[in-house]
């Protein structure tokens, strides 16, 4: 399960996208995809999940009136969280373009 410290990024509702955020965005559109900036590293990205959207909970939780929320199923098989996407090379792999 996903702890509160993570941020949640839904691809499409930023200005600018790297290369890989679009290719995710055009690739996986039932998809939310979870990214931070690594600490130091402005202007990184590092992919921590991709998350099954659901159109319900599928845990029990308790809203908190005037709050939005947008819920996932964490039991999906396509639901995966990237536990090694910490390295130098997957920052860079989550960022940078590839060279055509």
């Amino acid at each position: 399960m996903i702890g509160a410290k993570w941020t949640f990024f839904t691809i499409g509702k930023r200005s600018r996208k790297t290369w890989k955020q679009a290719e995710l965005t055009d690739g996986f559109p039932n998809y939310i995809w979870v990214f931070k900036t690594p600490k130091g590293c402005k202007g990184m990205v590092q992919l921590l999940a991709k998350l099954r959207w659901a159109d319900k909970v599928t845990v029990e939780f308790a809203a908190e009136p005037g709050q939005s929320y947008v819920f996932y199923d964490q039991a999906h098989e396509g639901s995966v969280r990237f536990t090694d996407s910490d390295s130098e090379e997957a920052i860079n792999e989550a960022t940078i373009a590839p060279a055509l």
